[in-house]
């Protein structure tokens, strides 16, 4: 008896902690109308409500065996561990007794069902819902549900509900099937309405990786009201499988290639085989991932594949107690040139390296399309190889740092209409000591000499020697050596490489002739580089370049100004003067008129004398004088001058008075 009790509270806390899912459904039969509440694991107990909130039937927990009471005489009560299905049946010929929403609660989890029937259709053969779909799905997959009916629905619609809540509706229309969910149309992927309005299917896609999802469909029908069905789809944790291969499609013929297929599980214990190319095999080995907590099945298999096997398909079939799943993938084989050319070649600087690149395979007619020599994905050249039937070779003479990099093979295979090309690539390493890139110095109160240099493995702390003795790192010989990205050029490109940077630092008098030596050295070799101090035809001190780069400014200055300065004037932009008024003062008595000064080459002078002839006779037979100038004047007449007769502005008068005159003002305007 204790043994019981205590299983029993095992039983009790385990399914305490456990949810499950439940669903409500109803329909007349024979007379009778019955209630079904589905649950998909029955441990705890199962209790009915009327829509009054009465509870009208009580199963006990299922432990040792079922138990089931009614509280209403015209009614039973029968209950399936197997189907997991609670059904209550009811003689009562009262709507009033039924029509209402019902309720199924078992533990914490439950269900609720709205039933409606007609006094006129109690005892009929009244409308039937039926769901089906798969019992068992793998996590993150698509299952398939079908929702139909045996008589037409009030209107063309179904409505599906996960977990007691309302998940889409579809509806038929003259326009096509609709779904609520995201209010789209459905096509094949989705959903679908059959032609008649009584059936329906939902592609719906589970995001979970275990457990239990309870599925219900509902459609409306006249006199009855909402007639609903509903299943049970368990969700297993289980992943793939999923078969891969050794070689990347399509294969070629005549490799050999390595397929596995794999699967995963938390719950289940899998079988796992495989059948390829007439060859079958079983799990070989399973492993376990005590993080994810997860066990991984493995079967795997190795086929040399030829050209026959082209389109052939190879399966793989993982079963579990509840579960099977298979994978197939189809052979896509190709007559391409195989290619054997080893990952790396090595050359020790100043030496000879050869590179061979050898054929098989289901060669036909084929040949080779040179060797492509390139750096960090820089094209660098492009090289003819020595070719010898399925071999070509390509030799580099006195390997260098610039031949350092990857080189690639490229042949090629016609099978009938279609050519075939392969490429494989190898890498070259040059085995030497470092090599100098660039120095420099610069001069100052502080000497800084700098040499840039590439190592193929990682160099040594470099050695300064100045004036033929060794000098360590100091205040007053500073040294360092850091990794840098420099810029070079290899084969006529200028590509940047990771080298090295190693700097000396130390005071220096330009009077005195200092030779410097830097030694650099790496597990290949030493290579050294000598500095001179004083050497002008490589060192130019600061202070030089200081004021090499003030006459620069000041040339360049002193040009744009010049510049500007002739456009201008070139095309018209100078300034115009204020006009400038020249003051003309009036003649004497005697008529003698003062010369004047003039302000502007391009004018004659004006004679006193004819302005104001002796002879007046002379006058009356000269010509009218015209004073050329520079720019578009009228002749000027000397009688206009001084006319006899007063002008209004210019005139002379006289009043009896020779020393009273007035004065007599010529503006010229000057531009």
């Amino acid at each position: 008896m204790y043994t019981s009790v205590l299983c029993l509270c095992v039983i009790l806390l385990h399914v305490w902690r456990c949810q499950s899912s439940i669903c409500m459904s109803w329909k007349l039969q024979d007379n009778q109308l019955r209630i079904t509440c589905t649950i998909d694991k029955i441990v705890l107990d199962v209790k009915l409500y009327d829509p009054f909130g009465v509870e009208v039937a009580y199963c006990l927990i299922p432990f040792p065996r079922t138990t089931c009471l009614s509280t209403n005489n015209n009614s039973t009560v029968i209950q399936d561990l197997h189907s997991g299905e609670t059904v209550y049946i009811t003689k009562s010929t009262t709507t009033n007794d039924h029509n209402g929403i019902w309720s199924c609660v078992h533990g914490k989890d439950n269900s609720k069902v709205n039933i409606l029937v007609s006094d006129n259709s109690v005892y009929e053969l009244l409308p039937r819902v039926t769901f089906n779909g798969q019992r068992y799905v793998q996590k993150h997959t698509q299952m398939t549900l079908l929702c139909t009916t045996n008589t037409d629905p009030i209107d063309p619609l179904a409505t599906f509900y996960v977990d007691n809540k309302m998940y889409t509706t579809l509806h038929r229309n003259t326009s096509g099937c609709f779904s609520s969910f995201g209010a789209t149309e459905c096509n094949t992927d989705s959903c679908q309405c059959f032609p008649n309005g009584r059936s329906y299917i939902l592609h719906y896609s589970s995001m979970v990786d275990s457990g239990t999802l309870a599925f219900r469909c509902s459609m409306d029908f006249k006199n009855v009201g909402s007639v609903s069905d509903c299943i049970f789809v368990s969700v297993v944790d289980i992943t793939g499988p999923l078969i891969s291969a050794s070689e990347t499609f399509p294969l070629t013929a005549g490799t050999v290639v390595d397929l596995t297929c794999t699967s995963t599980s938390r719950e289940s214990v899998l079988e796992i085989s495989m059948n390829c190319l007439a060859t079958s095999t079983q799990s070989s080995h399973s492993s376990h991932d005590s993080i994810k907590n997860e066990t991984t099945y493995v079967a795997s298999l190795s086929k040399l594949v030829t050209s026959k096997d082209n389109g052939k398909t190879c399966y793989c079939k993982i079963v579990s107690k509840r579960l099977q799943i298979s994978e197939t993938i189809i052979l896509q084989i190709i007559r391409a040139p195989i290619i054997h050319l080893q990952t790396q070649f090595v050359c020790n600087s100043s030496e000879s390296a050869v590179l061979s690149c050898n054929l098989s395979g289901e060669l036909s007619t084929f040949g080779f399309s040179g060797w492509i020599h390139s750096s960090g994905g820089t094209l660098l050249r492009q090289l003819d190889g020595n070719i010898s039937g399925k071999t070509s070779l390509l030799e580099i003479k006195n390997c260098s740092f610039d031949d350092r990099g990857d080189y690639l093979c490229s042949a090629w295979n016609e099978d009938y209409t279609d050519v075939f090309l392969q490429n494989a690539t190898t890498s070259l390493f040059v085995a030497g000591p470092p090599e100098i890139i660039e120095t420099d110095i610069i001069i100052g109160d502080i000497a800084t000499l700098s040499v840039q240099f590439f190592s193929p493995v990682k160099p040594n702390q470099p050695k300064w020697y100045v004036k033929n003795k060794i000098v360590t790192h100091s205040k007053l010989y500073n040294q360092s050596l850091s990794k840098e990205v420099i810029a070079t050029t290899i084969y006529g490109r200028i590509k940047t490489i990771h080298g090295y940077v190693a700097k000396l630092r130390m005071p220096t008098n330009s009077a005195d002739t200092i030779y410097c030596t830097v030694v650099l050295e790496n597990e290949f070799g030493t290579t050294m580089s000598a500095f001179n101090l004083n050497n002008d035809s490589a060192v130019f001190h600061i202070r030089s370049i200081i004021w090499i780069l003030i006459a620069t400014f000041i040339f360049l200055i002193t040009v744009v100004v010049i510049t500007v300065f002739i456009w201008r004037r070139k095309n018209g932009f100078h300034e115009r003067s204020s006009p400038t008024a020249v003051y003309f003062g009036a003649p004497q008595i005697d008529n003698n008129v003062n010369i004047y000064s003039e302000t502007m080459s391009n004018y004659d002078e004006i004679d006193d004398g004819d302005l104001f002839p002796v002879n007046a006779g002379l006058r009356e037979h000269s010509s009218p004088r015209t004073i050329e100038t520079m720019g578009n004047y009228e002749e000027i007449d000397d009688g206009n001058l001084f006319p006899e007769n007063q002008d209004d502005n210019h005139t002379i008068e006289k009043n009896g008075d020779e020393d009273e005159m007035q004065d007599l003002y010529i503006d010229i305007e000057i531009e």
